[in-house]
């Protein structure tokens, strides 16, 4: 993988930072670790994830220090993409909180308050498989390299939270792409990311209602980006690049009832459209998509969870209307408070003529020490 000067200087900025830190203060700053172990058997070849191993998904290392003004954030993940063992840097940022007007500011690498759970990092996700939709359109979790201003307020039984963001670079990885999504299928194209873009600007806003001990969350984003970066890999001859126009727009709900022992369910989904340009040989062709998912995760026990997940997407750059789809269901069990198994199976439709097929196995989580499920502020 390449790192870009954004990605770099963010990097040495930490390292400033917590060198100078940790001159001033015996704080050491907190540590922890988490694995996430897939195993799945597919029907076919073409299917997503790469099936038919035991599988290193993902394993986060983090790091974060509190100090008076904020804390630095760091992780970084040791996961096995289907080539072996691949670096990431999932977040490399500084968040200045106490700022007026209960606002915080975080700069970096980071994962951007966009829809409702971009911001999980991959081991704290509910569920096993991908919804498809923002792996088509951004590449899976969306991560920035720039700045993010948040803002929460109160209402009498609730909060809004707003936030908004720019970055000199953004791009996708996802735990079940070849190297994270940074390994394409075309040779010519190895090595960049899913959905590299440069100058992008984003925003988020979500409204929190509580009633009782039920909550429910509405939100919207959006992105736009001047140079969204689409690549062409000829058969004969060299890569075509082009900086092109992209515009990303959602809403998004999620519906949580809980009774004090940890039962109940949560109820999530969201709609996206994606609005971009793309390359045809030399032409620059318009295509407006849209997709949808939908996830239903009921915990029956205090230790016990069933859920259900399902996604619609018209699939992007494509010349003709195609569509995709994924389903799955999952039964999982918390092995102790740190540790869980689910069994799922998923069935895939990739669309534009692919395959479809399924696929089924296992996925077990676990962590140590002061491991983060979320990059998120509060």
């Amino acid at each position: 993988m390449q790192f870009s000067f954004p990605t770099l200087f963010s990097c040495f900025c930490l390292c400033a930072v917590s060198a100078t830190a940790q001159e001033e203060s015996d704080n050491s700053g907190d540590f922890g670790i988490s694995f996430d172990i897939v195993a799945a058997e597919s029907s076919s070849d073409a299917l997503l994830p790469e099936t038919g191993a035991f599988r290193l998904r993902s394993m986060q290392l983090h790091f974060q220090n509190e100090r008076d003004w904020g804390e630095f954030r760091v992780t970084a993940d040791l996961a096995d993409g289907g080539y072996g063992s691949e670096f990431v840097l999932r977040e490399a940022n500084v968040w200045l909180m106490n700022l007026p007007a209960r606002s915080a500011l975080r700069v970096g690498r980071f994962m951007p308050t966009f829809g409702a759970w971009n911001d999980i990092l991959p081991t704290g996700a509910l569920w096993p498989s991908s919804d498809g939709v923002r792996r088509a359109y951004w590449g899976g979790h969306l991560v920035a390299d720039g700045l993010e201003w948040h803002q929460l307020r109160t209402t009498p039984s609730g909060r809004l939270h707003l936030s908004f963001g720019l970055a000199a670079q953004t791009h996708g990885q996802d735990v079940d792409l070849p190297g994270n999504g940074y390994r394409l299928d075309y040779p010519m194209l190895d090595g960049f990311p899913q959905g590299e873009q440069r100058e992008t600007a984003f925003a988020h806003v979500d409204l929190l209602q509580k009633f009782g001990s039920d909550e429910l969350s509405l939100g919207a984003s959006a992105s736009f980006s001047p140079r969204a970066i689409s690549r062409l890999d000829p058969t004969i001859g060299e890569r075509i690049e082009r900086d092109l126009p992209h515009i990303l727009a959602g809403v998004d709900a999620t519906w949580k009832s809980y009774d004090s022992s940890g039962q109940g369910h949560l109820l999530t989904g969201e709609i996206w459209i994606d609005d971009r340009e793309f390359l045809t040989d030399t032409i620059t062709e318009g295509d407006m998509s849209i997709g949808a998912w939908a996830a239903w995760n009921w915990r029956f026990t205090p230790e016990s969870t069933f859920g259900v997940l399902a996604s619609f997407w018209e699939l992007p750059d494509q010349l003709a209307v195609s569509s995709a789809s994924s389903h799955s269901v999952w039964l999982g069990t918390r092995l102790t408070h740190r540790q869980e198994l689910r069994f799922f199976v998923e069935l895939q439709d990739p669309g534009n003529g692919g395959e479809s097929g399924s696929f089924y196995g296992f996925q077990w989580s676990f962590s140590f020490g002061k491991a983060r499920a979320a990059s998120a502020w509060f």
